[in-house]
């Protein structure tokens, strides 16, 4: 839905607005975990000292999520404008934990405006760096889509970045070609996956190419994911929905990654991925029955990371280097039933805190 909200107010009027009709009082709540303020809470005089910047990052993009769904609320209702706009901080407990909620409400209303307002228009003059950037980055554009374009150097992610073009593809596969020097670029990797869309990531982390790198790549792509606070459910639903078992395995370490803020929305969505991970999951361990000597039937399962049969009863691969459990991951670091008990409770903590029922 388009947002049409003009106009936000902590007044009950605007002045130089006639306003048509009152919808009511829209609201929406944010839930956040406590540790993101412990640190603040524990030195007033670096805040006052203006060095937490990282925490006023925070809050101020709890703010921008919180708003900008109030705004979504209230073009729903065919409201323009929200008056009495209002921001309140509470804590909250339960099971030995603290959360914090942001609430945020105002009243919908449609108006307009009593006089005509003067529209800006852009400037008629274009400076020369400005028309020497905007070239360049045509020529840059038109490079990375030719089958020739490689990524061999640090200097060339400094060039996208500098002009914000979405590569992520060509990235990731210099990540790979040159894994040995990724620390030494890390910082650079990093900045540049957060300065470009989330929907070029998407698209890639939903591609078939998410599936051709290796194992190193895409942990060190997981790394990078969680250090710009990505989380995106649809990209999840699609490797849960993909045939691929490789898929099914990788969605998994992205559930492992954690959103920073939480709403009633949410809720429905933790719903609807636990359900598919116990759709897809139900599956595993993928039993082969074999004959043995006199007619005997053996039942084994292979290792979805080295290929190794082993007994049904077996938990774990039987290969000593490998040692993967049942879904194909080593040394057990994540599972289905793991997350599926995590979801479970943010599920029943986010609707007592939302007074969900």
């Amino acid at each position: 839905m388009i947002d049409k909200i003009q106009l936000l107010s902590t007044t009950s009027s605007i002045e130089g607005w006639s306003i048509e009709k009152y919808y009511g009082i829209v609201t929406y709540q944010l839930v956040i975990g406590a540790n993101l303020f412990r640190d603040v809470f524990s030195s007033f005089r670096d805040i006052f000292g203006g060095s937490v910047k990282g925490y006023q990052k925070d809050l101020q993009n709890m703010e921008n999520i919180a708003i900008s769904n109030l705004k979504k609320n209230a073009t729903k209702l065919g409201a323009n404008l929200i008056l009495g706009l209002r921001l309140d901080f509470d804590e909250v407990s339960g099971g030995n934990k603290s959360m914090f909620m942001l609430s945020v409400s105002g009243t919908a209303a449609l108006g307009f405006p009593n006089t005509k307002q003067k529209v800006k228009t852009e400037s008629e003059f274009i400076s020369l760096d400005e028309l020497d950037y905007e070239i360049e980055k045509d020529n840059l554009n038109k490079l990375i889509h030719t089958d020739n374009y490689l990524i061999e150097s640090p200097e060339q992610i400094e060039e996208l970045l500098k002009y914000k073009i979405s590569a992520v593809e060509q990235v990731v596969e210099y990540i790979e070609n040159y894994y040995p020097y990724f620390d030494d670029n890390k910082e650079l990797i990093f900045d540049y996956f957060q300065n470009i869309s989330i929907e070029s990531i998407n698209n890639y982390l939903i591609s078939d190419s998410i599936l051709t790198i290796s194992k190193k790549t895409f942990y060190k792509l997981i790394d990078i994911l969680e250090a710009i606070n990505w989380f995106d459910y649809e990209v999840i639903f699609k490797l849960l929905k993909n045939d691929d078992v490789k898929a099914h395995i990788r969605a998994l370490y992205l559930m492992d990654l954690e959103k920073e803020y939480y709403s009633q929305e949410d809720i429905l969505k933790l719903e609807q991925l636990k359900n598919l991970v116990e759709s897809v999951y139900s599956k595993y361990p993928q039993i082969q029955t074999s004959k043995k000597a006199f007619g005997k039937e053996k039942q084994e399962w292979t290792c979805l990371n080295c290929g190794t049969k082993n007994p049904v009863e077996s938990t774990s691969c039987s290969k000593y280097e490998c040692q993967a459990n049942v879904y194909g991951i080593k040394n057990d670091q994540i599972n289905p039933e793991m997350l599926k008990s995590i979801f479970s409770d943010r599920i029943n903590k986010l609707k007592q805190l939302l007074n969900v029922t």
